[in-house]
């Protein structure tokens, strides 16, 4: 693997791994860490370690789907094959119906400049000393619903059928 395509992969893992701590719990299980939500939220997922202490094991996926059942989440596991692939064989020894997608980067030199947007645009970069609390200043503004059309859809009410 080269350089260039071994560091997105780090970047990668590094941004999967933070996504989920300022909104849920981590609870380890053995080489798997589940994020679990506080709050409502559409629920989190496990995955693999990001120090990289072992490969996970049978034993682990066991693990952390019984905590997910005893919480009534979803038994999701996330990981990217690259780093990980070991865990296609594991996760479907142990059950789990595995959807193998493509992993999809766009390349930045495709991106529009954000000065000519009209709007202040920040591009937050995972390796910024203040990447953290950027994130998380976002997140307290309260803007992610914020823009037009972005709003949460209401229920569609049950029509009657005619007799």
């Amino acid at each position: 693997m080269d350089s260039e395509r071994t560091d997105l992969l780090d970047r990668l893992e590094r941004f999967y791994d933070a996504v989920p701590r300022d909104a849920a719990r981590v609870e380890d299980h053995g080489s798997l860490v589940l994020f679990v939500r506080e709050g409502p939220g559409w629920p989190f997922y496990a995955r693999p370690r990001p120090d990289g202490t072992g490969s996970p094991t049978l034993a682990d996926v066991a693990a952390v789907r019984a905590r997910q059942r005893e919480l009534g989440l979803p038994e999701a596991l996330e990981w990217v094959h690259d780093l990980n692939p070991e865990l296609l064989a594991v996760a479907r020894s142990a059950g789990l119906g595995v959807l193998e997608a493509p992993l999809m980067v766009l390349d930045p030199a495709t991106l529009p400049d954000p000065a000519g947007l009209g709007e202040p645009v920040r591009l937050l970069d995972p390796a910024d000393a203040d990447f953290e609390s950027a994130v998380a200043a976002r997140r307290r503004g309260g803007r992610r619903f914020a823009a037009p059309g972005t709003a949460r859809a209401r229920p569609a009410r049950p029509s009657a059928t005619p007799p």
